[in-house]
This record gives C-alpha cells, structure tokens and sequence, in this order.
C-alpha cells in the first residue's frame, strides 16, 4: 500500500553526537511488562567477515515545503508562495486513452477543472507515441480547449431573488448547461446551490437557481467555481495546422498512448488572479477603483520577467495585500521570532507619487511587530530593507495568535500613480549560522548534520521530491527572482495549483553543505520531472557534469554562473536520478504514465518506454558521468510485467517503496499496538505471504540482471520512501490512539530497524533508503481522525523547540523516530561485519487480522526477539542490539574477536515505561508548551562481557580496540568546490 495511491495529499540547535542526553520520562500509569530477564544470549563478533562491505544509512526525504506547519524550511519566511511575482506555468503530461485526429484529440481526464479556452496560445509535444505511429515528435501550438465542465469565476452578482451573474470564461450553453456552484469565496451562501444557465458568452453567464436563498442583493469580485451538474464530458483540444511535420498537422493521427506534454506560461499575470489573490499573494484588498496588474516592461536586473503592478486610476486609492507564514497557531508556533529580522523587497513608482507601507508583525498575545514602515518610492527601482529585532517567547504567542507575515498598503494620497513591487523576502540576520550557506533555514539544516553524524564512511542521501513534476530544465534551474510557479493546474498558491518550488541549485547546495560540514558522504537523491523532453533530460546531465570549461555547454555554464564551476559530478560520489515519482499513481493527475499500450497486459508497459528514451537520452550526451545513477519507480504492491519493464527502460537500479502498519484496528493497548509492527518489519524480508508485497518485489528485482546502459548488469533495489503508513483501520476514527501509532515512542524501534534489517538479511542487494520524511506535521487519514504523518519533527525553530531546548538542544524537537533513527545512523560508520546471535529467544507470532497491511499479518514461527548489527572503521566499532520484546529484558554475552574493553559509550533508546509516550500534544491541543517524553541516553559504563537489553529498546556501544590505525578515512574523495551559491 502506498501513501499517495491512496489518494491522501502530502500536505514542514546542534545536537552534539556526544552529549548526554536526558532520560525517557515515566508516565504515570503502570508497566504491562515483566523486569525478569531471560536465559542469555550469545553475540559473537567476527570483524574479518565483512557482511556489507558498503552499507547505507538512513536517507531521508525533504518532506514538504509551504508556509504552515514544520513545511517552512526555508530561511525566506515568506518564499513559498511567489516571492519574485513571476508568471505561473501549468505543464501537464498526458497518456491519451482514445484517438484523434490529426489536428486534435482529447484530455484524458474527464474531470478536467480548467476552463474552456485556457490552453489556447499553449504548447505541446507528443513525446512517445506508444503505438510508433508517425505523429511521434509532433509539435506545436493549442489553438483552443474546450471546457463545458466547469468554469473558473473571477466575480459574481446576486439579484436578491433567483439570478446569479458570473464573470469567468466558460463554455456553457444557455437553455442546456445546468450547473452547480461549487465553491465560492465571500458568496458561501450561493454554495452548492443548482441551476440551469439561462444566458452565456465566451466570457460570462447568468445562471437561474432552483431553490434560491433569501440572501439580499450583493455583487462581489470573488474567486470561484461552477461546474456541470451533469455527465461528465472530457475536454478537447484543436491545435495549429502549421506544426514541425507540416503545414496540416501532425504526420499522424494522435493515438491512444500517445503521451503529450502541455506547457503554458500565463503571462502576465491575470488582473484577476492577482486581486483573487491567486497570483502569489494573500487577501487582496482593493478600494477607489485600484487595481493589481502586471509589468512586464519596466523591469529591475534581479525582477526577472514580470513585478507586480498596484495601479491607482485616480487619487485616494488603496491595495492591501499580505505576505504570510506560521498559518496554524492553533497547534504550535512553527517559527518563533527571536534576533534581527530584515525586511526587504525591489520597488519603484511606475507613476505618480505613490506611498508603500510595510508592517511585519504576528497578532495576538506576546507576537512580534516591526511596526509599520513608510516607503517614498522614487521613479527608479532600488531595493529597500529594514531590520527589527523579535524576542518572542515559548510562553508568548499561541493559540490565540494569528499568522504571522508582511502586510503591504499601497496609496495614491496625491492622484494617480503606480507602485511596483517584486523580490520580498524576510529573513533572520542574526544570530545565524555562519556555516549555512543554503536557502533553507538553520534548524532544518541543522537536523540533517545531526542526522548524519559523524565518524562515518557509510553515505546516506537526501531526496528532493516536493512535487516539481511540473518544472521544465529550464526554469528548474534559472536563479530564484526569476522562476515560475509550476503544476498541472489553474493559477498560483496559495490559493491556486501551482507551486514555487525549489531549485535543483539550491538543493544541491543543501547536499553539499550536509557532506562538508559533517565530513560524511551524502548523495544527492533527486525526483526527475516527468514532463521533462529528451532535450531536458540531456540538458539535466550537462547542469550537473559539464565542465567549466566547456564554454558551448548552456546548462553547464549556467551552474557556473551560480558560483558552482566543479561539477557536481566531482562533488559527490553519486547522484541518483529516478524518471520521475510514482508515475504510476493515478492520484497524480497530468503526471502519470499508467497506461498498457502494448497489447499485451503489462502494467509498466509506457512507462518503461517512456523511461528508456530519458535515460537513453541522458547517457547519449557527451557529459554522462557513470555516477548519475538512473532509477526506475515500480509500485511494491505490483511486481507483475516489474522484470519486462527492467529490461526495457535499463535502469542502474529499481527504486519500491516500503511502507508498514497500513491498517490497524486492535490498540487498546500498547501490547496490542506493538507487537504486530515489530514482527511486520522484518517479516517483509524472509516471508513471500507479506500482505504488502515488499519481499516479492524486492526478492525479484534484485535477481535481474538486465539493467545498466548494457542492459546485463545487477539491478540495485532502492527505497525511495519507507516508515510507518497507519492512516485506516477503525484507529483512523480515534484521534488520540491514531495520534500514538503514528508519532508515539514504540515508533522509534521498527523506523530505525527497517533500513538495517534490509541490508544485513539481503547483503548487496538495497542501495539508499529513504525515510518519508523530515517535515510534515499531520495528514489526512481514511476516517474521521488525522494522521501525525509522515515528518520526523515536531518543529523546526518553533515554540516547541524552545520548550524542550534543554532536552533537544534547542534547534528543534524531534519525533521519536527521528532520535531513533539518529542513534542507528550514528553506529553506521563503516563497513557490517558478521556478528550472528546464538540462543536468540524467540516467540510464534499467530498472525493478524485486525493489524497489518491492509489489517492483516501472517503467522510465523520462531521469530526472533533480537537484532544485532555490527560496524566498524578502523579501530572504531559500534554494536547496535534492538530488543523487540514488548515484556521481557534480554541478556547478550559477547563472544569472539575484538571485544571491548575498558570503558564504553552507550546510547540507549528504551522506552518500556510508557511505549505510547509522544514528544508533542495531541491532535486538538497546543503543543507548543508540551515537554518532550521521549529521548536517548548516553554515557560512559564500564565494559561487560553480559548486557542487559531493556524491552522495548535499542542498545549502541561505541569502542575503540587500539590495535588498529584510528584514522578516519571517509568512503569518498570529492573534489575541492570553487565556490557555491
């Protein structure tokens, strides 16, 4: 089961390695286990039988990115939604279903929300043609789209008594259409009600309602949607005769499995959008006949193509518009305001003499507030800034509170005038830290270091995956004032479909900075685009390997451009490439290649061409450095046609995802809740009756031998995304258990047990694996509960952070899956080496109908209730003992070469007292003011031949055996940077 194949949208100081952490609490309520310890077991290390010779950490995934919750990972508090007040484009990919001709076809959606002529002046391209039909390569101009199914309205006057009166482009038929209003802001009343039109042009409509409500006239420019109440018809598209393969369309007729990507750049910015406040900004409010335009003219050198325009037609004017962040106060206060903050954008008066007032601040109780600011604008562009210091306290703001943000008023006090506005920002000045040199905040930065500790010779990875399937090379890698907002549908955030997302710089830059800073290796791990051309496949490569010398290479000397000459090829031992995420998933809407075009019912079927011509691509240019690993995305619940689409697309590996307690139903108690999950995780490596698929997926993948540019090399098996999936099951309708299965401490154990298990009970055959993810605060679930998925962090910077600042350091407060995962990673510091248990203790687990991948587990016999994993690099060792018994301690002797001696470190994870205990509130309370519960120990015991390992825990025990070389030789060499972004 996959978390996005069910439909559930993804909604974001120094932890010294070596400090003594604070002890789990004990809650007050009695232990359900039994302290007696049972007959020992036997560990016994043998450190010259390399296991792994080059085993994985954890990676992780960004998570998301947005200005609510711990989404808000970047250092430009205001820089999710438009900053650069760019123009959107919507791109979509299309795998027709059924034919056209050879100057149209049709969307194969037929719940398509765009409104009738949105796509005319748009591109397209038919990229494959499945069937090898002539129209391949076709491509052109949209000279229209119909769209009969619904239409977007940007304003609507009510009578008073039966007639409503929309302004929107649509294509409605008077006398026929019969329409529903589905969603209308400052007009709720209106919502849901039904009518038929009774008159329509191409760019209005009036609509006779059935049951009108007794609501007095008002008329009111407010963003909405109407849509048939009828039968679904799918919208189609008629393109210019004049195309690449001639003057009357297209070679051929487009055929199902054509697939065709659509591009098109609303620019300017639509009046409308802007003042719907679906440009980029939030609550626009407009009085004295303003207005929000576009300039695209009259342009800074940092303004990219377009500013925003606030135009004033005559004296007295007024715009307000607001720039927000940290939107849910209700549950925590994500950033916390303390240091000195700058304000700063690029403005001019486009005419008139204009006045701009600023005023950064947070309502409510104990908010910051920089106070308002006046700007006198001169005809020049010019950048203006300001500081002001914040001193915001954990007890300060809260619930109360509102968001937090910039509030813009323009005002034309002597006549008609203009202002132009374009690059805000607001940024924490001081204190900061020196050595981040990113775009992402210090808190986020500094959860990744902690992560990835060091001493270590074992890589980890980053994964960027935040939804930039819609980004073209192009502007994926233009500099940040001058990127567009990218998705697949109608206007830009916050209130729209399309995002600004991060640059494939930027992320690099994050990468970078992780590896350098801790002197780990960590590899990029990056989600390609799907509606990338060849063209962008290959200029993707030459971004990331060309030379700096290679003056004629445009991609690559754009990187030089941004301060980064090295390729990035010379900076990291790896860079993975996977064609694009789950484009599988039909949730995806207009990114998705799921059709079987072959005739011959394999589910991969256009995926797998589609992915060989990419890779194809990439390796074809003269750049192609073979440590850009390219991935193939299979879903884990369906291997079958899994081998034919390898051979096909000849990936350097097969990324499945690994997901666990899909469903719960029986959680009364934490025996109820555990148990299940502790015996899933690593049943999924040895059992071919695992619900969720994993071992038939990864058994099989990993046994070809038809990947690589030669197609006859071993395929890798990668995790682009695993952890705990509970979102069903009757828990999904009880908040407070749901809350626990999700963020609670018995968590911690499977989270950091899954990555290891995969890699010592199948040596060689995972490559990364990548937990989902650090940021996300809370997610939908398929009852009446929400879910705590799927971040590792509580918050980044946040109230919380500063309440268990003691705890955590300070920076930020982890889930306990995070500290979990931390400590294994931490043990991970070079080569596995073989220590098997003799004597483990083991139990028969009697399967499940109730918990599981869709609520069921198999049964099994002798399963065992310990785990051990052993490292070392030089003369460092580290063992890692999980003791999964939700009752009993354990006791392990060591035995064989190498044994510690003398004093030890251990860090324990142990969390028996309450295994339900969380580091947060629960769903519906504050959490900003909640003591974390859960946390590591480490300190410094003499050495034992005999450990007692606690129930529910995980033991590390950090030595040194002094008859080896202590140097520290990281796994990778990369080159010396000639400067970065």
């Amino acid at each position: 089961m996959n978390r996005l194949a069910m439909q559930i949208p993804k909604l974001a100081s120094f932890l010294s390695g070596s400090a003594v952490l604070g002890l789990v609490s004990a809650m007050a309520w009695a232990p359900l286990y039994d302290q007696a310890v049972f007959a020992q077991a036997t560990l016994t290390l043998n450190d010259s039988n390399i296991v792994v010779r080059s085993p994985f950490r954890t990676g992780m995934n960004i998570g998301c990115s947005n200005y609510y919750e711990n989404c808000q990972i970047f250092s430009n508090l205001v820089g999710y939604s438009n900053p650069g007040m760019e123009p959107g484009t919507v791109r979509q990919l299309q795998d027709l279903n059924i034919a056209g001709t050879s100057i149209s076809f049709t969307d194969y959606n037929q719940y398509s929300i765009l409104p009738a002529g949105f796509w005319t002046g748009g591109k397209f391209q038919i990229v494959e043609s499945i069937s090898g039909g002539a129209e391949n390569g076709c491509a052109g101009t949209i000279t229209w789209s119909s769209g009969p199914n619904r239409a977007y309205v940007a304003k609507f006057s009510w009578d008073g008594k039966s007639v409503v009166t929309f302004t929107g482009p649509n294509g409605f038929v008077a006398g026929t259409s019969i329409v529903k209003i589905a969603e209308l802001q400052n007009g709720s009343f209106l919502n849901e009600k039904r009518g038929k039109v009774t008159s329509a042009s191409a760019t209005s409509f009036s609509v006779t309602l059935s049951d009108p409500p007794k609501d007095a006239a008002r008329t009111s420019g407010s963003f909405g949607l109407v849509q048939t109440d009828t039968k679904f018809v799918a919208p189609t598209y008629t393109i210019d005769p004049v195309t690449n393969q001639g003057r009357s369309g297209c070679a051929g007729h487009f055929a199902a499995g054509d697939i065709v990507i659509l591009s098109k750049t609303h620019s300017p910015t639509p009046e409308s959008w802007w003042e719907a406040g679906y440009g980029g900004v939030f609550n626009p409010a407009l009085a004295g006949g303003a207005q929000m335009l576009s300039d695209t003219s009259d342009l800074c050198l940092t303004c990219g193509s377009q500013a925003l325009d606030l135009h004033f037609p005559a004296k007295g004017g007024t715009v307000q518009f607001w720039e927000y962040y940290d939107a849910n106060p209700n549950e925590d206060i994500f950033v916390l305001m303390n240091g000195t903050y700058q304000v700063s954008f690029w403005a001019k008066a486009g005419s008139g003499n204009p006045e701009l007032r600023t005023h950064a601040y947070r309502g409510g109780r104990g908010g910051f507030d920089c106070g308002t600011h006046v700007t006198h604008l001169t005809s020049s562009w010019a950048q203006y800034s300001y500081n002001c210091i914040a001193a915001e306290s954990m007890t300060g703001p809260g619930p109360a509170s509102s968001s937090a943000g910039i509030q813009f008023n323009g005002l034309a006090p002597a006549g008609a005038a203009d202002i132009y506005i374009d690059n805000v920002s607001f940024k924490k000045i001081s204190s900061v830290d020196a050595t981040n040199d990113t775009v992402f905040r210090d808190e986020i930065v500094h959860a990744f270091r902690d992560l990835y500790p060091a001493p270590c010779a074992a890589p980890a990875t980053i994964r960027y995956w935040v939804d930039q399937n819609s980004e073209t090379i192009d502007n994926w890698t233009r500099p940040n004032y001058a990127r567009n907002p990218t998705g697949t549908g109608f206007a830009i955030s916050p209130g729209g479909q399309n995002n600004y997302q991060l640059s494939l710089e930027d992320f690099l830059v994050l990468v970078e900075n992780i590896q350098k800073t801790t002197g780990c290796p960590v590899h990029p791990y990056i989600s390609v685009p799907v509606t990338l051309l060849n063209s962008d496949a290959a200029n993707l490569v030459e971004f990331l390997a060309a030379p700096a010398e290679a003056k004629s290479s445009v991609y690559g000397q754009r990187r030089v451009a941004f301060g980064h000459s090295t390729p990035w090829t010379k900076v990291f031992n790896n860079i993975y490439l996977s064609f694009c995420n789950e484009c599988w998933n039909g949730s995806f809407v207009y990114q998705v290649i799921q059709g079987d075009h072959s005739g011959k019912s394999l589910v991969y079927y256009d995926y797998s061409l589609r992915s060989q011509h990419v890779f194809a691509a990439m390796r074809k240019d003269a750049y192609f450095q073979p440590n850009l690993k390219l991935g193939l995305d299979l879903l884990t619940a369906a291997n079958f046609s899994g081998d034919n689409a390898i051979a096909q697309s000849h990936p350097d590996y097969v990324e499945i995802e690994d997901y666990s307690y899909g469903s719960v139903s029986s959680y009364a108690t934490p025996q109820a809740i555990w148990p299940p999950l502790y015996f899933e995780v690593p049943m999924q490596m040895k059992s071919n009756d695992d619900p969720h698929n994993f071992y038939k997926s990864w058994s099989d993948y990993s046994k070809q031998e038809t990947c690589g540019p030669s197609g006859k090399a071993h395929c890798m098996v990668n995790i682009y995304e695993q952890g705990e999936g509970t979102i069903s099951g009757s828990i999904a309708n009880v908040q407070h258990d749901l809350d626990e299965v999700n963020a609670g401490a018995g968590y911690g154990i499977a989270a950091a047990l899954q990555f290891l298990i995969h890699q010592q009970l199948a040596p060689n055959a995972f490559g990364p694996q990548n937990y989902f993810a650090l940021t996300e605060y809370r997610n939908g679930a398929s009852g009446s509960a929400s879910a705590k998925l799927w971040g590792s962090l509580v918050d980044a910077g946040g109230a919380s952070a500063a309440t268990n600042a003691a705890r955590y350091g300070g920076s930020y407060t982890p889930r306990p899956q995070f500290l979990a995962m931390q400590l294994a990673n931490k043990s991970v510091i070079g080569p596995m080496f073989s220590c098997p248990i003799s004597s483990n203790p083991t139990y028969s687990f009697p399967g499940s109908s109730t918990n599981g991948p869709s609520g069921k587990l198999p049964s099994m016999k002798d399963v065992p209730y310990l785990y051990a994993f052993c490292f070392e690099n030089g003369s460092n060792r580290s063992l890692l003992f999980f003791n999964t018994d939700t009752v009993n301690s354990h006791a392990i002797t060591l035995a064989g070469s190498n044994l510690p001696t003398y004093k030890v470190t251990q860090r324990q994870y142990a969390v028996a007292a309450n295994p339900n205990a969380m580091n947060e509130a629960h769903t519906g309370e504050y959490t900003g003011k909640t003591a974390g519960a859960v946390n590591v120990t480490t300190s410094t015991v003499s050495t034992s031949s005999r450990w007692t390992l606690p129930p529910y825990s995980i033991t590390a025990i950090d030595y040194s055996i002094g008859s080896k070389s202590t140097a520290h030789t990281p796994a990778f060499s990369p080159a010396v940077s000639s400067g970065s972004q």
